[in-house]
């Protein structure tokens, strides 16, 4: 086998494990969005959902730590039966305003239990289509 069929080869296993991965695998979710002197961070596990606020403007917030519950992390999951999770670090942000300040740089950030994490970033609480349910989950948890 010479060099070049390795590795496709190679990268043609890599890419088949990562997409083969099912949601059961996913332990966590974050979600953070920020500009100056503002973040705002929601992780989301199978057991709890915590929440961390920085805002230079204002007195600091104490992080909130709530149990999640089983269906609101069913919820998330069923939130992307429809994505891939290898596709995820592909999907094009709809819009690019992050880059001159123009909104708030926002990122989905998910990790598996083999410690893979597939990133995907976007302005305010606009991602690509097929992450907006995840948003829309995550945004009513964050408002619970």
């Amino acid at each position: 086998m010479n060099r070049r069929n390795g590795l496709l080869l190679i990268v043609s296993l890599v890419w088949w494990s990562a997409s083969a991965q099912t949601l059961d695998e996913i332990t966590s979710i974050e979600f953070l969005t920020a500009t100056r002197g503002y973040q705002k961070q929601v992780t989301m596990t199978s057991k709890t959902l915590t929440i961390k606020t920085e805002d230079h403007r204002r007195q600091g917030k104490a992080p909130v730590v709530r149990e999640m519950k089983k269906s609101d992390w069913d919820s998330l999951l069923h939130s992307l039966k429809d994505v891939p999770l290898a596709e995820i670090p592909l999907l094009k942000s709809p819009s690019m305003q992050r880059a001159s300040d123009g909104a708030r740089s926002s990122s989905i950030s998910i990790t598996t239990k083999e410690g893979a994490i597939w990133s995907h970033e976007f302005d305010n609480e606009r991602p690509h289509e097929k992450l907006q349910p995840l948003i829309n989950v995550i945004t009513a948890l964050d408002k619970d």
